[in-house]
């Protein structure tokens, strides 16, 4: 892999980063164990307490949210 290219991930990777800190704090636990841990939505459920359904919306709104922040766009909600 080009030099090039690895610094680019690493630009990436660390705006990533960066932009799950800027998430709320169920969010980032959210994208965190979905992402990071890659846990199951079954298994996030059972850590959080919510319902299978409120996770899959949570991950879905807070991956709209993270790529809002990469984007450098305006963010709601947060």
């Amino acid at each position: 892999v080009p030099v090039e290219n690895q610094v680019i991930w690493m630009d990436d990777a660390e705006k990533m980063k960066n932009c799950i800190g800027m998430l709320d704090e169920i969010s980032k636990q959210i994208i965190i164990l979905k992402y990071v841990e890659e846990m199951s939505y079954k298994e996030i459920s059972k850590i959080m307490n919510l319902s299978l359904h409120n996770v899959k919306i949570r991950i879905y709104r807070a991956k709209v949210k993270l790529y809002e922040l990469m984007e450098g766009g305006e963010v709601h909600g947060i």
